[in-house]
Order: C-alpha cells, then sequence, then structure tokens
C-alpha cells in the first residue's frame, strides 16, 4: 500500500510526451516547432476567440463561408500576426521556413474556426434560434490547466498528473475536443500519448472518444477511440511510475545483491534488436566494399548505438568515411552514421529506441563552500557517465556553441545555466542572460541570481554596447583586486569569502551582428577583450550561434572561446567552422551533441530539464551538496 503521509510526486504530461517522441521512430522528420513563433500562435487563437462584440459582428457580417474566413484572416493580421511580424523582424532574420509555417498554421486554423462557427449558425437557423457568435466563442476555453492524482500499489506515493491543453472545446451535449496547436512535425505515439493522458485528466469514460485537432501547420484532425485510449493509459500508468520514480523495490532483494550488480561490465548484453542491426551494417559494409570485423561488444548509449569495427587486410580506413551515405540507404537511417577513425573505427547508428537523460537520474557536481562550483552541464557519454566543462580550466574557460533550430541549443543553454545555479549561492554565481530571440530566458526574468535583468536587445533600455562595457568595467575591477594572484580562486582563498564568478550566457549571439558597421565592429571588439583577459578575473562568455560562419565566428573570437559545443547542424561547412571536421551535420537532433576542449570531439547526450524543474532552479529553490 501507499504511505498516505508520503507527498505526492509531480509530474508533467510535456514530460511523459517528450520520452515517447524520443523513443519514437515515427518522429517527422521536420524542424521543431520554434517557442516565440508558437507562442504567438497560441495568442492569436485566443485573441480571436475573445474579440470584441464589435469585431465579431464585423466578421460574421458577411453572406459566404469565404467572407467570414477572409474577415477573420484579416483581424488576426491585425491585431496579432502583422505586429508580431514587424517587431520581431530583426529576430526572424533567416527563419524564413519558420514564418511560413507560422502564416500557413494561421490561415488554416482562422479557416477552421470560421468553418465551425458557419455550421453553428446553420443549426441555430433550422432550431429557430438566433445564432449568437459570443456565446459559441465561450464554448472555448484557452490554457486549461489539467491535475489529476494517480495511485498504485506498487507505487511508493501518489504521483500527480498535470497539463496545459492549448485549447479545449465544450459543446452542448457534453463531447469535448482537445486542440492542439504545433507549428513542426510531430510522432503519431507522442500525439496518441497526449490525447490519452488528457482523456484521463477530463474524466472521460471508455465509452467516449476524444478529438485531437493539430496544426503541423495543415490541420489535422483525429478522432480517437475511448477504448483505445483506454488501452494506452494503462501502459502509460506503467511509464508515468518509472519516471516519476516511485516504483517500489522489491522487498526480497537484498542491498548486497544490488551491489553486486552494479560491479558488472557497464554494457549489456546485445539484444536481438541490436545484433539484427550489426548484421545489416556487416552486410552494407561489405557491399560498398569496406568488408570488416567486429572488435568489441557493440556499446549502447542513450542516443545511439557505437559499433568498433576493423578493416579487412588491404582497406583503407579513409573508405570508410566515405560509405555513410550507403549506409544510410542500407539501414534505413534519419541521418548519415557517425564515422570517425582513430585508434579503431568507430560506427555510430541510431538507437531503435532512443532514450532522453532526465534531470533527476544526473548527479550534479559536488559544489565547494567557499568557491562554488565552475562546471557546466554538457551531457551523458555513451558511458553513462556526465561530462562537465569546466570554466576554471583553461581549455573550457569561455564556450562557443552552434546548432541549428530544433536541434535542443536553446534547451542546452538553459540547462547549462540550471546546472551552474543549483551549484552555487547567489555570493558565488552571477548571471548575465543575453536574449536576441526574446524566449530563451524567460523564466529567469525573477532569478536572485541576475546581475542585471534580462536583456532582451532592441529595447530601448537594452544597450548591448553597454552590457558588455559593464563587464569590461568589472572585469578591469577586478584585476586591481588580484594584486599578484593568478586566478579567482586564488583570491577568494586569500580573502576567505565568496566573489561570485560571473558567466554572461547569449542565446543568438548572430542576431547582436545585425546593427550598423560600427557597431559590429565594437561588439566584436568587446568580446575578443573579455574572451582574451576575463578568465582570471572569473567572468566567461557562452555564447551560442544557429548558423556558424566566418561571419560570426571570427578568427579572434575562434581564438579565444575554446571550448565547445555542437548540436546538429544543416551542413559538414558549418561542422568544420566550429571543430575543424565534419561530423555534426549528422547528429540526431534533440540534444545528441559533439563537446570538444582538447583532443578530438566527443559525442554526448544533452540531460533533459523539464520546465517545472526549470523553474524551480532557476528561482534558487534547488541547491547541489556542497563538499
Amino acid at each position: 500500500m501507499n504511505n498516505s503521509n508520503t507527498p505526492a510526486v509531480e509530474i508533467s504530461v510535456s514530460d511523459v510526451r517528450q520520452q515517447i517522441y524520443c523513443a519514437s521512430p515515427n518522429n517527422g522528420p521536420g524542424k521543431a516547432s520554434q517557442t516565440d513563433l508558437g507562442t504567438t500562435f497560441h495568442r492569436l487563437i485566443a485573441s480571436l476567440l475573445h474579440s470584441s462584440e464589435r469585431e465579431l459582428s464585423a466578421i460574421f457580417s458577411g453572406a459566404s463561408i469565404d467572407d467570414w474566413v477572409a474577415e477573420m484572416q484579416d483581424l488576426a493580421f491585425r491585431k496579432e500576426l502583422g505586429p508580431f511580424l514587424e517587431g520581431h523582424a530583426a529576430a526572424l532574420h533567416g527563419r524564413g521556413a519558420a514564418v511560413l509555417n507560422l502564416w500557413t498554421a494561421v490561415g488554416e486554423a482562422t479557416r477552421w474556426l470560421a468553418e465551425l462557427f458557419w455550421e453553428h449558425r446553420q443549426w441555430q437557423l433550422r432550431e429557430g434560434r438566433h445564432f449568437n457568435p459570443r456565446e459559441f466563442a465561450d464554448w472555448f476555453q484557452n490554457e486549461v490547466p489539467l491535475r489529476l492524482e494517480l495511485t498504485d500499489t506498487n507505487w511508493t506515493c501518489p504521483v500527480v498528473l498535470t497539463g496545459i491543453a492549448d485549447s479545449l472545446l465544450t459543446l452542448p451535449q457534453g463531447r469535448r475536443c482537445v486542440i492542439e496547436y504545433k507549428l513542426g512535425k510531430t510522432s503519431p505515439e507522442a500525439d496518441l500519448c497526449q490525447a490519452a493522458l488528457y482523456h484521463r485528466m477530463l474524466g472521460e469514460g471508455e465509452t467516449n472518444s476524444l478529438a485531437v485537432v493539430s496544426f503541423l501547420p495543415e490541420k489535422s484532425e483525429q478522432l480517437v477511440d475511448g477504448a483505445k485510449l483506454g488501452e494506452a493509459q494503462s501502459e502509460l500508468k506503467a511509464l508515468i511510475g518509472k519516471l516519476a520514480g516511485v516504483i517500489k523495490t522489491p522487498a526480497s532483494r537484498p542491498a548486497e545483491p544490488q551491489k553486486a550488480a552494479a560491479q558488472k561490465p557497464a554494457t549489456p548484453p546485445v539484444s536481438k534488436e541490436i545484433g539484427e542491426l550489426g548484421r545489416l551494417l556487416k552486410s552494407a559494409l561489405f557491399e560498398a566494399g569496406c568488408d570488416a570485423t567486429f572488435s568489441v561488444t557493440p556499446i549502447l548509449g542513450p542516443t545511439f548505438v557505437r559499433f568498433t569495427v576493423t578493416p579487412s587486410r588491404g582497406i583503407a580506413p579513409k573508405k570508410f568515411l566515405r560509405c555513410a551515405d550507403l549506409l544510410q540507404v542500407r539501414l534505413q537511417l534519419e541521418r548519415p552514421p557517425v564515422i570517425q577513425i582513430g585508434s579503431a573505427i568507430t560506427i555510430d547508428l541510431q538507437r531503435p529506441d532512443r532514450q532522453i537523460v532526465p534531470w533527476s537520474s544526473v548527479e550534479l557536481p559536488k559544489s565547494d563552500p567557499l568557491h562554488g562550483c565552475a562546471k557546466v552541464l554538457v551531457g551523458v557519454g555513451i558511458d553513462g557517465k556526465l561530462r562537465t566543462a569546466d570554466l576554471a580550466d583553461t581549455a573550457s574557460y569561455h564556450l562557443l556553441v552552434a546548432g541549428t533550430s530544433g536541434s535542443g541549443k536553446s534547451e542546452w543553454l538553459r540547462t547549462a545555466v540550471a546546472g551552474l545555479i543549483a551549484s552555487n549561492t547567489t555570493e558565488q554565481l552571477q548571471v548575465v542572460a543575453i536574449d536576441p530571440k526574446r524566449v530563451a530566458f524567460h523564466d529567469l526574468r525573477d532569478s536572485p541570481y541576475l546581475r542585471r535583468p534580462v536583456v532582451f536587445p532592441g529595447d530601448e533600455d537594452a544597450d548591448i554596447l553597454e552590457v558588455f562595457d559593464e563587464l569590461i568595467d568589472e572585469m578591469e575591477r577586478r584585476y586591481v583586486m588580484l594584486q599578484g594572484c593568478s586566478s579567482l580562486s586564488e583570491l577568494i582563498d586569500r580573502r576567505g569569502e565568496p566573489i561570485p564568478r560571473i558567466v554572461c550566457v547569449c542565446d543568438e549571439y548572430a542576431d547582436l551582428m545585425l546593427g550598423s558597421a560600427s557597431q559590429r565592429s565594437a561588439i566584436e571588439t568587446q568580446i575578443t577583450r573579455l574572451g582574451a583577459k576575463a578568465r582570471a578575473s572569473g567572468i566567461h562568455l557562452i555564447l551560442a550561434t544557429q548558423q556558424p560562419s566566418r561571419k560570426t565566428i571570427t578568427g579572434a573570437i575562434q581564438t579565444n572561446l575554446p571550448g565547445r559545443v555542437g548540436l546538429t547542424m544543416t551542413s559538414a561547412t558549418e561542422s568544420r567552422m566550429l571543430f575543424g571536421e565534419p561530423g555534426a551535420e549528422n547528429l540526431l537532433m534533440k540534444g545528441d551533441l559533439l563537446y570538444k576542449d582538447i583532443g578530438d570531439p566527443k559525442r554526448y547526450q544533452a540531460v533533459y530539464l523539464s520546465d517545472q524543474e526549470r523553474r524551480a532552479i532557476y528561482a534558487g529553490s534547488v541547491v547541489a551538496e556542497t563538499v
């Protein structure tokens, strides 16, 4: 039985959906939704449904459905879409495909809403009733919070499942329709999972079906049978228990056998599925003229399976690099495998059942009571160990991050900041957050760790040159304080009191270069100066960009930002800009990354941090263990 005095563990629908999405082999191939555009789309729909009586009368005064659609689209553009596009022109530069998706979704959604109102009016006229568009609009609820407590005899405590439905349409007959707004590709498995959870949270029985309407950006409607949802719910409950960490350990399993199990080799036995994947790989290599033998047992990481091969006599190792495209076709992979040549040849293939690395599974670096912790979470390697980048180390005192939209770049930055906050007190760490896209660090706005309010370039009070000038002034002030100490750590030891490290993180610093030539030159000079001198004073830069190019990654920046985090990139050229070699263009999105400081790039999977966990950490309510 569950302990009634044990507080419930809270988990969100988005956490469960993310686990399903990452493990699904049928994910859509397109780029993921972009948060700022998605938020605008949500706000636009809500704005239309809460239009004034005068606006509604204007929309529904036309004689045909096409007139209604045209009026609704015109209102949507005037109220929300037009002002957003005009006000964010600089931030949307280079994101034409994403903006086109938004445009398409707005057109689809407005037509769908107009058709619903039209059908309702026709029904009202047949019943001899007066058509009242306000009454129908009120049947919609936006941003509906849902909450459900789950219990199980095999759980140590209850689990509270939370979620927010984008919209909920409740008809007079009691039928309900959940509306989800997505502007990217999706996963059928994840969609079914989300529908099943909402169905359960709404208290619908197995006799009631649930309709789900999505915009991807084209409209997609799905009516899911209640019985099918019931089957999915029973399977999801087991997954929820696992994610929440509340499944009881069998009482018959004593502590000593657990210790013995922990001492077994890290590599598990090869499953039948992985064995078949290896057989197909060997056959494809032979077809490509790269006959080889497997040197060791395949190693299973959270994202990919690594095969280590030895080429047969007379076959040059470099020949393996040229067969990646053939392997992708023969093995039906989403992307070409990552092939690396070192002391051996390794071939990384996408794992059939890809896993996420939840924040709760990671042990944060220890924090010193005086110095705090200067280690940034990079990701988990194929050996299951967490890799960090030490800002106090000369190999990684500043970090340069790159990755295309949907690669997980912004999520990696947010998690990196969360890891630093969770490992330090406000006396040991100060954060300067620069957010050109205006969506990356909103949860950080009220954090006690901020040295200054989040900087949104373009606002009247957000002079980016002033921000960097302030950091340079602080750097010079600290150099005076050092007085013979070679680093901030030595100064802290000498004074016996904390001095905060300052970490300046910028989500899309290429946007800062969109101004005049004089401003670009000034910003580059400031970044170069901080990159060259700020380390010893305890000031560090973490700069990110979607499109690494010679324009954004100049020679001076290359030299002075030694640590490199590369998520999925659009081309081998971009990978070479960051690492000096290709490879990042074949990564698998969603936090799959390469990290390099000294030596060759190594592959890791970023830690997944839920929205709820991130908000708690940013607020300063989670602190790492000290040594």
